[in-house]
């Protein structure tokens, strides 16, 4: 038995107390049951959640021979909780539209000698309810503990949201039937065929039949053979989110003897030969973000130089990702290498050192302090000779030079202790 202080949580979108489904607290007229559905057809519209019936505001059980529940079944003239109950889940049709579907998401239970609880389940299209005395439709919603109704305008973009909801899960399980069929595949050595297949390269779509080797990228792509593709190099990447659909055919494997390797770069594209064009990029927090949330192999790659910094110093397949990737973030990278990304991106990466006669005239003549030497890891200090120290540079533009130059430093001291420390140097 429950005690007068039971915790049933906090009142909020997916919470709700009612001391009565009958008797209303203030004004006696009101229809009280259609107070308490209107709450279930919001709650069916926003999350699902319970509404307790037989509770107070503050969460504490009202008890009381004509009080509560048991006040409720001596007016209704019930007398088990079951009863009671029963007599709830009948009512759905006196205030529901679409009433064998309303059953389905909410079912008003026993859940103590003085409390019914009534389960609403989140629906997957938009729930209308009507007064006892009128035909009028309307649609509620949940606003944390608030029921609201719905005007036209929050309808329509509730069906968006469910239709928008309902296109991903079916295209979320028509994924996970693929794979599972490609692992089916992949395990009795059998070939595939990839229905619709969207190419970015060859911006076509069609049919390819491969020999399925393994999945890659976190399982979000697929490393085949395609025997049509021989020539151009038969082991691909293949996304999976491009795939309509699956089909394992009849036929076994005949080309695993010519079953490639994957080496995979930190843009995720993929060959049978490690990456060779190596990148040193300093990336804000924007490009960093994004850089893990479009390629997550990324992030094994990437070095915290600072809260706000981080450098990837690695090697690429493949220039072109890495342009596209700096062109959308070019206030949020610095390239230092290759020399032909910086060719390629117009050097609009880099600070640049150009500084007009006027610029000259209004900076303070005063010089700017070199920074202080970088320490290798044999505790020696980087510096230059004086006969090969470029001329001072005075302003804002000068001191992005110097920042550069620290970077630069940095950059090239802790690739050096990454060769010295590392297992493979000789």
């Amino acid at each position: 038995m429950l005690t007068r202080t039971h915790n049933f949580g906090h009142e909020g979108t997916t919470i709700e107390f009612k001391t009565s489904i009958v008797i209303s607290a203030g004004d006696h007229d009101k229809d009280q049951l259609f107070v308490v559905f209107s709450t279930a057809c919001a709650m069916m519209n926003t999350k699902g959640g319970i509404i307790y019936i037989g509770v107070r505001d503050n969460g504490e059980i009202a008890l009381g021979p004509h009080y509560g529940i048991r006040g409720d079944k001596e007016k209704l003239h019930i007398k088990t909780n079951d009863a009671f109950a029963r007599w709830i889940n009948q009512k759905i049709a006196t205030y529901f539209f679409d009433e064998k579907y309303v059953r389905g998401k909410m079912q008003a239970e026993e859940y103590s000698d003085d409390v019914i609880c009534i389960e609403v389940k989140k629906a997957d299209k938009v729930v209308y309810i009507h007064e006892r005395s009128s035909t009028d439709r309307l649609a509620y919603r949940r606003e944390g503990a608030t029921t609201r109704i719905m005007n036209k305008g929050m309808i329509a973009q509730r069906e968006h949201d469910l239709s928008k909801e309902k296109a991903e899960q079916s295209a979320a399980c028509k994924q996970e039937q693929s794979r599972l069929r490609i692992l089916d595949a992949i395990e009795r050595k059998r070939k595939i065929i990839l229905f619709g297949y969207c190419s970015s390269n060859s911006d076509s779509k069609e049919d390819r039949i491969v020999e399925p080797i393994k999945f890659i990228c976190n399982g979000r792509s697929l490393w085949a053979y395609e025997e049509a593709k021989e020539k151009s190099g038969p082991c691909r990447q293949f996304k999976l989110c491009r795939i309509e659909n699956v089909k394992v055919l009849d036929e076994n494997w005949t080309h695993e003897a010519s079953h490639k390797e994957v080496y995979l770069d930190a843009f995720e594209w993929s060959r049978t030969t490690p990456p060779t064009i190596h990148i040193s990029i300093l990336l804000g927090p924007a490009a960093k973000n994004r850089l893990i949330e479009n390629a997550p192999e990324a992030k094994k790659y990437l070095l915290p130089l600072d809260k706000d910094q981080w450098s990837l110093d690695t090697d690429v397949h493949s220039l072109n990702p890495v342009k596209s990737f700096c062109r959308d973030f070019v206030s949020s990278v610095t390239v230092f290498a290759p020399d032909a990304l910086k060719r390629d991106l117009g050097d609009n990466t880099m600070p640049t050192v150009d500084i007009e006669e006027e610029d000259k005239a209004q900076s303070p003549q005063t010089e700017i302090v070199s920074p202080s030497p970088i320490m290798d890891n044999h505790n020696q200090a980087v510096t230059n000779n004086d006969e090969n120290k470029e001329p001072h540079i005075y302003g804002v533009k000068g001191l992005i030079i110097t920042v550069k130059s620290v970077i630069d430093e940095y950059l090239q001291a802790w690739r050096r202790q990454r060769r010295e420390i590392s297992p493979c140097a000789t």
